[in-house]
């Protein structure tokens, strides 16, 4: 113990000294310094290799390729989603509206964008009961006479949600409707009796021990030309096209989910244009002609605002092709050449009366 001791006190001075004794003629063994440490360090590569960097991006390529697609899925169906609810509070909206006003309101024109001091506003010139021709062809939801924001009339892509309207046109063509439902008490059935037989007149509201349905529809057998045949208002709505024209006398097409022969014609209709866009105006005015993606397929083109109601009845009395005024109600569909991604909704005329309380009632 005593040597070991002894050794290493030599090796404490000899380190102390900086260097060890050595034979004659042999080179002292001098210790590292710390620059010349750090120097080496210094020399040597840094960091990831090439081939380390080249299976990192591996990696993350594969978990991108297999996350990714579900996750923007996903969201897609969220933004439905908040579409559709969106889209169910401005039902409950115009129904409020309804029941204050009895009548609908003309749209707003979407052409305004939401900047304008006339954004958001029903267009319907005073004193007259008809809507403005460019916001029947420009409609969007008229949020500022319906009492609610703006955020609540554009759709989870940021867009204006188009609104259309069973209403007659200041001018031109669509002049001639003669059932308007922005009219006066164009929405208020309360007279009616759902018992009664009685007829209306031309484009008279409910009278006491009226049917609804003469209220809504037209006589079977009834054409062009008679009183009856005008008494029908609403959208026609089918699900794919073509659509084919039919009379009353004849059952629906198979591509015919209401008609207002029937009496089931919807009131209005509320349209998102859905993820791609296309039809739909922006909030800085701007009608968007080209598709974001996939489309437009033919059954979006016939939902696209920018374009006159689809009216095609010549005055003063429509003919069996005024079933063509017609929008499309359909299933999501991604196919390309028949893309469909618009939500649509589109209650009846009796259904948004009843709603408001303006609906048929017992004699």
């Amino acid at each position: 113990m005593k040597n070991i001791a002894i050794s290493l006190q030599r090796a404490l001075r000899v380190h102390a000294r900086g260097g060890l004794h050595r034979p004659h003629g042999q080179r002292a063994l001098q210790p590292v310094r710390p620059g010349l440490r750090r120097a080496s360090l210094r020399g040597r590569p840094a960091g990831f290799t090439l081939v380390e960097l080249a299976l990192v991006l591996l990696v993350v390529g594969l978990l991108v390729a297999l996350f990714l697609p579900p996750s923007l899925a996903m969201l897609e169906q969220q933004r439905r989603k908040d579409t559709r609810e969106k889209m169910q509070a401005l039902e409950q909206a115009l129904a409020r509206f309804v029941l204050v006003n009895r009548r609908l309101p003309c749209p707003a024109n979407g052409a305004l964008g939401t900047g304008n001091a006339q954004s958001g506003l029903e267009q319907r010139p005073a004193p007259g009961d008809a809507c403005a021709n460019l916001a029947l062809q420009n409609g969007v939801v008229p949020w500022r006479s319906l009492g609610v924001d703006g955020g609540m009339a554009t759709d989870a892509w940021g867009n204006l949600i188009s609104y259309r309207v069973w209403a007659r046109a200041f001018n031109g063509s669509q002049s001639s409707i003669t059932t308007s439902l922005t009219r006066n008490a164009g929405m208020d059935m309360s007279l009616c009796d759902p018992a009664g037989s009685s007829p209306l007149g031309a484009g008279s509201s409910c009278a006491a021990g009226s049917a609804p349905l003469a209220f809504l529809a037209i006589s079977p057998g009834a054409g062009p030309g008679d009183p009856a045949w005008r008494q029908m208002r609403g959208f026609g709505i089918c699900t794919g096209l073509p659509c084919p024209l039919t009379l009353p006398t004849a059952p629906p097409g198979a591509n015919e989910a209401a008609r207002r022969s029937d009496g089931n014609g919807a009131a209005y209709v509320l349209i998102s244009h859905g993820g791609n866009r296309y039809g739909a105006y922006n909030v800085a005015g701007t009608l968007v002609s080209s598709a974001a993606g996939p489309g437009p397929g033919p059954r979006e083109l016939v939902n696209a605002n920018g374009q006159a109601m689809r009216w095609t009845g010549p005055a003063p009395d429509p003919d069996p092709a005024v079933d063509n005024t017609f929008y499309v109600d359909a299933d999501y569909d991604e196919s390309p050449s028949n893309h469909f991604d618009d939500i649509v909704l589109r209650p009846s005329v009796l259904a948004v009366a009843t709603a408001a309380g303006l609906g048929p009632r017992p004699r």
